[in-house]
C-alpha cells in the first residue's frame, strides 16, 4: 500500500 501518494482505504493520509 503506498501511503505516500494514493488515498486508499487503508492510508493514513487524511489530508488527502
Amino acid at each position: 500500500v503506498d501511503f505516500s501518494s494514493s488515498g486508499e482505504v487503508e492510508s493514513p493520509n487524511v489530508a488527502q
